[in-house]
């Protein structure tokens, strides 16, 4: 069982990843969908799915944002 500080921090990590960069990889504007697809991607970085930054690029490209 993982306690909150070290969620908390991990959480924090996803901050390296501004959610500009997100916009721009994956051609979208400003909306709720981007707020969903950082909430992936920080749940991504707490499940040690998402480590480093080109971990967090990969899983960006393959949101499928349709779906979202």
């Amino acid at each position: 069982r993982q306690n909150w500080k070290n969620i908390h921090l991990k959480k924090l990590k996803c901050h390296f990843f501004k959610k500009y960069i997100i916009m721009e990889i994956l051609n979208i504007e400003k909306s709720p969908k981007l707020g969903q697809i950082v909430k992936l991607l920080q749940e991504a970085q707490i499940n040690s799915e998402v480590i480093t930054k080109q971990d967090a690029i990969n899983f960006v490209k393959n949101i499928d944002i349709q779906g979202l």
